[in-house]
């Protein structure tokens, strides 16, 4: 929604406000919402999640603040339900070993150690998710989780998305940006494979995709960018704006950054008035 509705959306609840009590009990709870949450400053770190725009990759490790993010009651509530269903599900694979099925959720930081993973340092433990550093590479990550099919004694990452129920109904494959995410886990993790489950966010249904990472993914999705964002750096040169073939190389028509998956990076990047100063 266009900042200018959500002005005038303002506007009629403040009216509606100074005519009954129940409507001032509403702006205020939605006010509190937005002024309690803690202030929220960005790492220089590249993220599994941000491994795809060269620029917003570029002004990250430049340290370039964000543009200040319009925030509402609604769209916190969102992201803590989120966390919340992220939360319980973790805790359903924890119990499945136990009830006798063939998978076990894997303790990441036991993983990193058992399998002396030497470019990962293990920053903070929260409950079941594991903050990690990448010394090699620049990036800090939390992963929703490792997964061992033991059956074959074969790991899988765990990532678990969700979504409205539109995109849901009509979802056929794991999200082409979130491969990028699957291929930064594969090279800290040495896992290849990942395990996507997204959820309705209406009413809780489930899909499942598995995703193979190759060494060429792993190239093209993370290294080749890191490399490239790192001599852009060196150079103090603004990488070129992103296209809907830097994302999907199969990719056919669609307006770069307007239509396709570029125009959906382009909508909730946070650099935008930065990057409209470049060409």
């Amino acid at each position: 929604m266009a900042r200018g509705l959500f002005s005038v959306s303002n506007l009629i609840k403040k009216e509606e406000a100074s005519k009954n009590i129940a409507s001032l009990f509403l702006q205020r709870i939605e006010e509190a919402y937005v002024k309690i949450q803690p202030p929220y400053k960005p790492s220089i770190y590249y993220k599994p999640s941000s491994l795809v725009c060269l620029r917003q990759m570029y002004f990250t490790r430049k340290g370039i603040d964000p543009e200040e993010e319009y925030k509402t009651a609604s769209g916190i509530g969102i992201l803590e339900s989120g966390t919340d269903r992220h939360d319980r599900i973790q805790h359903v694979l924890d119990a499945m070993k136990n009830l006798g099925m063939e998978f076990e959720y894997i303790d990441v930081e036991t993983y990193v150690k058992e399998h002396n993973l030497a470019d990962i340092e293990i920053i903070e433990k929260k409950g079941m998710e594991t903050k990690c550093f990448n010394k090699r590479y620049n990036m800090s990550f939390l992963t929703d989780g490792i997964i061992k099919y033991i059956p074959e004694n074969k790991y899988f990452i765990f990532e678990f998305k969700t979504e409205i129920s539109q995109k849901f109904q009509t979802r056929e494959h794991e999200e082409v940006i979130h491969q990028s995410q699957a291929a930064c886990y594969a090279l800290n993790f040495g896992i290849p494979d990942t395990l996507f489950v997204y959820e309705d966010r209406n009413f809780c249904n489930h899909k499942a995709f598995h995703y193979h990472v190759t060494e060429d993914d792993k190239k093209f999705k993370v290294t080749d960018k890191i490399e490239k964002v790192e001599q852009y750096l060196k150079e103090d040169k603004v990488p070129p704006k992103i296209t809907n073939k830097d994302i999907d190389p199969n990719y056919v028509g669609g307006q770069d950054r307007v239509t396709g998956p570029s125009a959906k990076i382009c909508q909730y990047c946070k650099f935008k008035e930065h990057c409209n100063k470049y060409l």
